[in-house]
């Protein structure tokens, strides 16, 4: 996005009346963590982002994968997204009328091992893989001994799993990622986080500014059109609070618990075509 300030405002803010470039929020968010080349970017927030930069034009339509300009120059940047992240933890808690702080303290700390429910997070279809609207959200594999910590867990998984299809998709797309940040309302869990790092395989890095690394990026962004400092210079990274890594002996569970997943998401886009085919 770009615009022309107004000669006022840019009197007030002491800026140059030249053309000056805005991101939208993800792009914003990466600007704040400096992920401005290399190194990538989840954002678990209303929505799941996996973002990460690249110097081509890479899409992916077939994977839903979407590609853009990145804020800074000369980039670009891929991302994988999820419609529903902490919204479908917002939805549970309404849902069972019990606070988010009051559901989390149910889980075991650290939950090394998936629930058999499975929960598909579709609350409002999906983007990456499939791009899809009609989809919906759906526990499956519910028995007599399922309790609210169950359902909990699986609804963070569900979301860890649909992810863990960003990372799968992008990787298609010709992006492979090892460690990423992570930003948003979500990565205050840090249950939350062990089942995503879990599933995915990868290092979940923690930062500094991560609650608010959108605004802090359009800080950054301003910064740079207000000084003739190099971008570089002022998009570093922040300082790593935290590193989640995956837990080795929870690698098999959790792949099986995945491949489980994708095969309920298969049947239930079946279900789908099904319902809307012709009728004969």
């Amino acid at each position: 996005m770009t615009g022309q300030l107004r000669a006022t405002h840019c009197e007030h803010w002491e800026m140059s009346e030249d053309t000056v470039g805005g991101a939208g929020d993800d792009a914003a968010a990466a600007c704040g963590m400096g992920i401005i080349d290399g190194s990538a970017l989840v954002s678990l927030g209303t929505s799941g982002v996996v973002f990460a930069p690249t110097r081509q034009f890479l899409p992916c339509p077939n994977r839903g994968v979407h590609a853009f300009c990145h804020a800074v120059p000369k980039i670009w940047h891929q991302m994988g997204v999820i419609l529903s992240a902490a919204r479908c933890l917002d939805w549970f808690s309404t849902t069972t009328g019990r606070p988010i702080g009051e559901l989390l303290v149910l889980l075991s700390e650290p939950p090394n091992q998936p629930s058999n429910v499975i929960f598909v997070p579709d609350l409002t279809g999906n983007r990456t893989p499939y791009n899809e609207p009609g989809p919906r959200a759906s526990f499956t594999q519910l028995s007599s001994d399922t309790d609210l910590s169950d359902l909990l867990l699986a609804v963070l998984q569900g979301v860890a799993f649909a992810l863990n299809d960003c990372f799968c998709a992008l990787k298609d797309a010709g992006t492979y990622i090892e460690e990423a940040f992570v930003v948003g309302g979500g990565s205050q869990s840090r249950s939350w986080l062990e089942v995503i790092t879990n599933d995915a395989g990868i290092n979940l890095l923690v930062g500094a500014q991560g609650k608010y690394s959108a605004a802090f990026g359009a800080d950054r962004l301003a910064a740079v059109a207000s000084s003739n400092n190099h971008i570089s210079s002022i998009m570093s990274q922040p300082k790593i609070e935290t590193v989640v890594e995956p837990n080795k002996n929870s690698k098999n569970t959790y792949q099986v618990a995945y491949e489980q997943f994708t095969q309920r998401c298969h049947i239930e886009r079946s279900k789908l075509a099904d319902v809307n085919a012709p009728s004969r």
